[in-house]
C-alpha cells in the first residue's frame, strides 16, 4: 500500500512537533530538578547526615560524631566558595582596567550572561549565593548583584 506524500508530510510534521515540546519539557524539568536539588550551606549538613543515617543505619554515637564532622565540612567549603566568588571579583576588575569603554560594556554583558547562565546558585562564582526559590512559589527571584 502506497501512502500519499501528504499523509508522510502530516506524520513528519507530528514526529517535529512532539520532539520539540519534548525538547523544551526535559530542558525545563532538568532545571527544575536540579534548583530543587541544590542545597543552601544552612542545609548541606542535615541533608548528607540525614542521608547517611537512612543508608548506613547509623548508631546515635556515630551520627553525632559524623555530624560534627560534616558541620565542619560545610563551613569549610561556604569560605572556599567566598574565597572564590572573591578571586573572580579582583580578577573581573583586573580585566576591566585593561579594557577600553566598549570593551568594558562587551565584557558587563559577558558577565551578565555568565550569571544568568550560572542561576545565582550556591558556589556560582559570579552568582550571590542566595538560592532561588522553588518553581511556583511566588515569590520574585530578586535581581543579580553586579560583582
Amino acid at each position: 500500500m502506497k501512502l500519499s506524500w501528504k499523509v508522510l508530510l502530516v506524520f513528519l510534521g507530528v514526529f517535529l512537533a512532539g520532539a520539540v515540546v519534548g525538547g523544551f519539557a526535559s530542558l525545563r524539568f532538568a532545571r527544575s530538578f536540579v534548583q530543587t536539588r541544590s542545597v543552601s550551606g544552612d542545609q548541606f549538613a542535615a541533608s548528607n547526615l540525614k542521608r547517611l543515617q537512612e543508608r548506613l543505619q547509623l548508631t546515635p554515637e556515630q551520627a553525632a560524631k559524623i555530624e560534627r564532622i560534616v558541620t565542619a565540612s560545610g563551613e569549610e567549603l561556604k569560605r572556599l566558595r567566598q574565597d572564590t566568588a572573591r578571586v573572580f571579583r579582583q580578577m573581573d576588575a583586573k580585566i576591566e582596567a585593561e579594557l577600553d569603554p566598549q570593551q568594558k560594556a562587551a565584557f558587563a554583558e559577558m558577565r551578565r550572561r555568565w550569571r544568568e547562565r550560572s542561576g545565582n546558585r550556591p558556589g556560582s562564582p559570579r552568582g550571590d549565593g542566595e538560592r532561588p526559590p522553588p518553581p511556583g512559589a511566588g515569590a520574585d527571584r530578586p535581581p543579580p548583584r553586579t560583582p
